[in-house]
């Protein structure tokens, strides 16, 4: 069953009251398909309810986070209800300022006035309904509970996800609607969101997954990291040997939408596999074997472009098979480490740590044995900052290891 919530509220400006803001929330959910029973036969008539959320000292330009889906406001008075019609619900969103008034006051007369005008408006059609909400919790907002000084009414605005928005919440994907409310001086912002929390479906059933562009060898391998949780960073290298990324924030599509991946240099085997490593949320760092069998290196950071622009991507010493994978681990914010299987089937490591150079320099990588195919795909992890285990298919197709710890 899909849960809606209201995710945060940012101001973008405060109302003309004294001192920060205390604004508070009420959302008014009525599903009008609810139905009670009357002689053993189901009779329509709408539930709902009335969820409050309140912020304390909110000024100019801050977002402030709700509670989330453990607030949620679908799913009237604690019974879990299925929505995939949007004719099917209206919510209203009100925004007041709070003074000397009792939110939770102001929240029973509202729910009162919502029974009357839902019953008043039982036989009218969904359009009609909602206009005589909109009124009579607009009405409600202006009524004193408390003194000397009332609560102010900041605005009303009702709250619709469509028919395709829905469906991919109930399928489990997250789905988000903004909508803007200003009075009283002010400007705010509400985010809601919805989703169904226990959606067992990849969004990807049923052959459904997404193009995100692009145009790289059949089947080359894609890296895809994430420097933080609102952030996906995509490395593919395609066929003229260039590395190509597109990437993905909250609230944005992909970059690389309509083949608009962008090129960020080097000169590798087509489809060789690119290693990615965000060590840090402000730093991204790639590996790549090049047609010279030698490692290279292009790095990021907030605020500047990739080193490896117009193909100066810097060479890290090593000889190995050309394209060979190159496995990467950052287990601290100041140090990567690099793995490789060699042309004589020993792997090879490189490490480096802030201040000091790599070092595999001058092709001192460091061989810490075995007898594998050349070449052969890795797989490294720190588990902690002083652990790391590797593994490796082996020529008798067995998985071998070798950790380390400081």
């Amino acid at each position: 069953m899909v849960q809606l919530y209201l995710r945060n509220i940012h101001c973008h400006e405060e109302t003309d009251e004294v001192g920060a803001d205390e604004p508070y929330v009420l959302v008014t959910a009525v599903n009008l398909a609810s139905s009670i029973p009357v002689q053993g036969f189901p009779v329509p008539l709408p539930a709902f309810d009335v969820v409050r959320y309140g912020f304390d000292d909110v000024d100019d330009e801050e977002t402030h986070p709700a509670p989330g889906s453990s607030q949620s406001f679908w799913g009237i008075n604690g019974q879990p209800s299925p929505l995939s019609d949007p004719d099917n619900a209206i919510f209203i969103v009100s925004l007041m300022e709070n003074d000397d008034g009792d939110p939770e006051a102001l929240r029973g007369v509202i729910k009162g006035i919502v029974g009357g005008s839902i019953l008043g408006s039982l036989t009218a059609d969904r359009g009609t309904k909602v206009a005589a909400l909109l009124r009579d919790i607009n009405s409600a907002m202006g009524t004193p509970t408390g003194a000397p000084n009332f609560d102010d009414k900041i605005g009303i605005a009702e709250l619709r996800f469509s028919a395709d928005e829905l469906v991919r919440a109930e399928a489990g994907q997250t789905i988000q609607k903004s909508i803007n409310i200003e009075g009283d001086g002010g400007r705010y912002e509400l985010l809601f969101e919805g989703r169904n929390f226990q959606a067992s479906r990849w969004s990807g059933v049923a052959d459904n997954w997404r193009s995100l562009g692009g145009m790289f060898p059949v089947g080359a391998p894609v890296t895809a990291v994430s420097r933080k949780p609102g952030q996906l960073d995509l490395f593919v290298c395609g066929n003229d040997g260039r590395v190509y990324t597109s990437w993905w924030s909250q609230g944005q599509d992909w970059s690389g939408i309509n083949d608009n991946w962008r090129a960020i240099g080097g000169f590798f085997p087509a489809g060789a596999k690119v290693a990615a490593v965000a060590r840090t949320p402000d730093n991204l760092d790639l590996f790549i074997c090049g047609n010279d069998g030698r490692v290279y290196t292009s790095w990021w950071s907030q605020g500047q472009d990739w080193s490896g622009i117009n193909d100066n991507w810097r060479s890290i010493g090593g000889v190995f098979p050309a394209g060979a994978p190159v496995a990467a681990v950052a287990r601290t914010p100041n140090n990567l480490d690099l793995f490789i299987c060699g042309n004589d089937g020993r792997v090879y490591t490189s490490w480096w740590f802030a201040g000091v150079d790599w070092s595999g320099i001058n092709d001192n990588w460091f061989a810490i044995g075995g007898f594998f195919p050349a070449g052969a795909p890795l797989s490294a992890v720190a588990r902690t900052g002083n652990n790391l285990d590797v593994f490796i298919p082996g020529n008798d197709g067995r998985i071998y290891t070798s950790w380390w710890f400081a």
